[in-house]
């Protein structure tokens, strides 16, 4: 073959192959700013998906930035809040002075601040002046929202292992506060983000997500079917 298939790598253009219609489907949803729940095991192509219905959207002139958050390594509702809020911030902007200026404006009345002497040690965004509260939790995951307003641009976050967040101390917390956040949108609201939920341990997403949190009925589930093996045959074939 032209070279060899990495497993460890999402994969995108002329390899990838048998996802086109849940592409498709995730394409359409996030235009609709539906938000999205993918729970799949480990290794089906959940990254893959996502990444190249990015790349369809961008062909096809959708004005859109992309955000991705890996939970994998976090054990607090601080390490939750603090990555997600610097890596939409990362992604939506690109100097100290943006990233202060947008702490200023778009984060007002909550205990997160620019800290320059820690951005230059650690490149760390956003930081806490303060014991974090709820208002704060509600301020960084509406955050998305507030940004696409501001930039014109819809604003797609892919939580990648979200079934991690069982490990936290503020489960119940983080998820509540994502079901007022969409419970609450208005029409025009919804159009200016999408969250992708994604995770790889199927019983611990469906214990978060249908258990004593309600997050699972505020997004549109993208179920996995089998990729029927003569797909995968011929795109072996045509690769000698």
């Amino acid at each position: 073959m032209e070279s060899p298939f990495t497993y460890s790598k999402p994969i995108t253009g002329q390899w990838f192959i048998g996802r086109e219609a849940e592409s498709r489907t995730l394409s359409n949803l996030l235009t609709q700013g539906e938000n999205i729940l993918i729970s799949e095991p480990p290794k089906s192509g959940k990254g893959s998906l996502i990444r190249q219905t990015f790349l369809s959207l961008k062909s096809r002139g959708c004005q859109f930035i992309p955000v991705f958050v890996e939970l994998m390594s976090i054990r607090s509702k601080e390490d939750f809040i603090l990555r997600l809020g610097s890596e939409t911030l990362k992604a939506a902007f690109s100097t100290p002075q943006d990233y202060s200026n947008a702490i200023a404006s778009l984060l007002p009345n909550t205990h997160f601040i620019f800290d320059s002497e820690a951005f230059s040690r650690s490149g760390e965004i956003l930081s806490l002046n303060w014991d974090m509260d709820s208002h704060d939790i509600s301020a960084i995951i509406s955050l998305p929202y507030r940004i696409g307003a501001t930039t014109g641009k819809k604003i797609f976050v892919t939580l990648s292992e979200f079934q991690n967040i069982a490990l936290t101390d503020g489960q119940y917390e983080i998820c509540q506060a994502f079901e007022t956040l969409f419970g609450t949108l208005d029409a025009s609201e919804h159009t200016y983000a999408s969250y992708i939920i994604s995770g790889s341990r199927v019983n611990a997403m469906e214990q978060i997500l249908r258990g004593p949190s309600r997050l699972g009925r505020f997004t549109e589930r993208i179920q996995f079917g089998e990729i029927d093996t003569r797909i995968i045959i011929d795109h072996v074939i045509k690769g000698f």
